[in-house]
């Protein structure tokens, strides 16, 4: 049984996981209910997360992010699960117009109670016109789509994204395995599909063009890291 870290800096659990419990590529009933799972956990955890620090990696990732954005003078930016908000109104500090998308209500609602302007919506189906947007942060929440949510979902970065828009992305990653933690504590689990660096790079490749891609082991797993560009350089 795997030791269970909440307090790592990217917010997800150990890599250990009971496979074949879902069909990665699964569409429809199963794909809604995964939402519906991890909508619950997070409502669950909403207050503990708010409260929790980040931890000195992602923050210096998300400084080097929006650095790039003010150097370029990209402003408007949109946090695909954004949980209580605590990039995105660091990122808002720096000056930046940031709104964003939960599946969690508990989450959005503090969200909105830290000024941000975010609302109840899942990856696959942003709430956002064609081109809303120059540049887009999503941190640990890839791995609990299956495939085909995936693909939908960096279909949807891509509209929202005005061309050349710059997109950042943190994954757990592993071999390729994929199904609900075995120890997990949370009531219901969450559902995890740790794709090999391979894949995750293929998947956003589809896409974007992948200016870096690199990973590391850290407290408690394979951690995976992505800036891509969406559509063609507008000058």
């Amino acid at each position: 049984t795997p030791t269970y870290r909440a307090q790592s800096p990217w917010t997800a659990p150990p890599c250990a996981c009971s496979t074949g419990t879902v069909d990665v590529t699964a569409e429809g009933p199963e794909s809604k209910a995964l939402h519906a799972d991890l909508a619950r956990y997070y409502d669950q955890d909403a207050a503990a997360r708010a409260d929790r620090p980040l931890l000195a990696e992602r923050v210096r990732r998300r400084d080097d992010f929006v650095r790039r954005l003010q150097d370029k003078g990209r402003t408007r930016v949109v946090e695909i699960g954004l949980g209580p908000g605590t990039d995105a109104v660091a990122m808002r500090a720096a000056g930046l117009d940031v709104r964003g998308v939960d599946l969690s209500h508990e989450h959005v609602r503090i969200a909105r109670e830290r000024g941000i302007d975010a609302v109840v919506a899942p990856a696959q189906d942003l709430p956002y016109a064609d081109g809303s947007f120059d540049a887009l942060w999503c941190a640990s929440v890839l791995m609990h789509l299956l495939d085909d949510d995936l693909d939908a979902a960096l279909r949807e970065f891509a509209r929202v994204l005005r061309p050349g828009g710059v997109g950042a992305f943190g994954m757990w990653g592993g071999k390729g395995t994929s199904g609900y933690l075995e120890g997990d504590p949370s009531d219901p689990p969450r559902w995890f599909c740790w794709r090999t660096d391979d894949a995750m790079r293929d998947a956003i490749a589809a896409h974007a063009t992948v200016e870096s891609f690199d990973s590391w082991w850290a407290d408690p797993g394979h951690y995976q890291w992505c800036l891509a560009r969406f559509g063609a350089v507008d000058g």
